[in-house]
């Protein structure tokens, strides 16, 4: 019985070494799996102000729209905390009587730290969802938050701004 033999196939007329087509594309994949893991990755902590921002209890203090005192008596007692680099938590306080149930679920810093993004879970009852609100940091010190509605000025409105203190 007569044996033949088998020759590997190339996949490129210049290509003498069919392995190394198989090495590259295994790199690539790997290479763009490693890109994707690591981009996805929060971020929160490299940015300079985050000791400044995490875990405080930041008390909110003034609701203004231009220039003017728009919150009322029953939002001053509202609490903002960031817990560490991707939860936080926004407490209503006692004084709210709405219906629905907003709690903090996310939130991440966006277009180089300057946007931060917070993502609420919302329930009316029996019926459930989700939102999300982009902020620009305004400022941040030592005691002082502020920040203001990013998405404002897109929807032909005054941006809405919010200070927070310690």
């Amino acid at each position: 019985m007569k044996r033949s033999k088998i020759y590997p196939m190339k996949t490129h007329p210049n290509d003498q070494n069919p392995s190394k087509v198989t090495f590259k594309s295994i790199t690539f994949l790997f290479a763009t799996v490693a890109l994707i893991a690591t981009s996805s990755c929060n971020k929160n902590d490299k940015y300079t102000n985050y000791d400044l921002l995490v875990e405080k209890e930041w008390k909110l203090t003034s609701i203004e729209r231009n220039g003017a005192e728009i919150g009322e008596q029953c939002d001053f007692d509202d609490v903002l905390s960031f817990e560490n680099e991707k939860d936080f938590t926004y407490d209503h306080g006692a004084c709210d009587e709405n219906e629905l149930e907003e709690t903090g679920d996310s939130w991440k810093l966006t277009d180089d730290f300057t946007i931060l993004r917070m993502k609420f879970k919302i329930r009316n009852g029996t019926s459930f969802g989700s939102t999300v609100q982009y902020w620009d940091i305004e400022s941040i010190i030592d005691t002082m938050l502020v920040i203001s509605d990013a998405n404002a000025e897109d929807n032909n409105m005054a941006p809405e701004t919010r200070t927070f203190k310690l």
